[in-house]
């Protein structure tokens, strides 16, 4: 099940803020991929291609590195800690926030199709992913000990 929060009172964001104190991460590999395949769908059903914030993408990291560690998918961690607060206490600014998770073990080849396959068929994701109140994006993926492979995509938009 995807999660979503309303708008809350927030900064309006610009496509390349990125918090002084926050960390950035790039995507690469099935993130990169993802997040293109993402953009992919967005386009085909008339909505704009999102931009990557990488604190976001840093964020989207922690979770699905805390989810590889810890044997556990869901959108709170065992801690308490979700994609909001993270978000929140990187003081990133927002006033749309929503967090797909998928996981599989398919090979290399057809990971990734998997998910978007699966997303898109879902319609709790697929919303997130058409939502037009998002602008930017943030994708991350990390692999177990038995090559399960968590992705988790965070997306924001202003207020």
């Amino acid at each position: 099940m995807p999660v979503s929060q309303p708008p809350v009172s927030r900064p309006r964001p610009t496509a390349t803020a990125v918090p002084a104190g926050c960390p950035t991460a790039s995507m690469s590999g099935y993130g990169l991929t993802l997040f293109n395949e993402i953009n992919a769908q967005r386009l085909a059903n008339g909505q704009s291609a999102l931009s990557v914030n990488g604190c976001v993408v840093y964020v989207a990291q922690l979770r699905s590195d805390d989810m590889a560690a810890n044997g556990y998918f869901s959108h709170t961690s065992p801690d308490g800690s979700t994609a909001f607060s993270l978000l929140t206490a990187y003081e990133v600014p927002y006033g749309w926030a929503g967090e797909n998770l998928a996981r599989n073990n398919y090979p290399d080849d057809e990971t990734v199709g998997v998910a978007i396959r699966d997303l898109m068929a879902s319609p709790g994701h697929r919303d997130n992913i058409l939502n037009s109140h998002y602008t930017q994006m943030g994708v991350a993926v990390a692999t177990d000990g038995s090559g399960i492979r968590y992705y988790t995509m965070l997306f924001i938009g202003p207020a």
